[in-house]
């Protein structure tokens, strides 16, 4: 006696259920990633609102479009530009005010290089101030 079995599992699979499920998937990873800021950091360039007068013994130390490092209107290696900024500083330290070093970098060069000047700088005891440009 042969028994045959009234259920066969049929193996058909429905798909409709899926497209709901990944539709919503879409629309929360949408949603989530516009409310999560990434992690930037965030860089605040100065600009001048209005043009203030410097002191007389203001040291003038730059880095222009093309890479040259400069301390007033010389030009200076990189390798050479602390010495030359204590020199100036040395210069000009018998005046009555306290020698302010004034950053002027273009603002094409690459952050890394202005980083480094910025450190440069930072690690002489002096006032450290970046010339920024006014708005147009």
């Amino acid at each position: 006696m042969k028994i045959k079995a009234r259920n066969k599992a049929k193996p058909e699979f429905s798909i409709a259920s899926m497209t709901d499920l990944v539709f919503l998937l879409m629309i929360y990873f949408l949603l989530t990633s516009t409310i999560i800021a990434p992690n930037v950091m965030k860089v605040n360039l100065p600009s001048a609102t209005v043009e203030q007068q410097t002191n007389s013994n203001a040291i003038e130390v730059g880095l222009s479009a093309d890479m040259q490092y400069y301390v007033g209107p010389n030009i200076v290696s990189f390798a050479d530009l602390e010495s030359r900024i204590k020199e100036e500083i040395t210069r000009q330290n018998n005046t009555e005010y306290p020698p302010t070093v004034v950053l002027s970098i273009d603002k094409t060069v690459q952050f890394n290089y202005a980083v480094e000047l910025m450190e440069i700088c930072n690690n002489i005891p002096t006032r450290l101030v970046i010339k920024a440009l006014p708005k147009k």
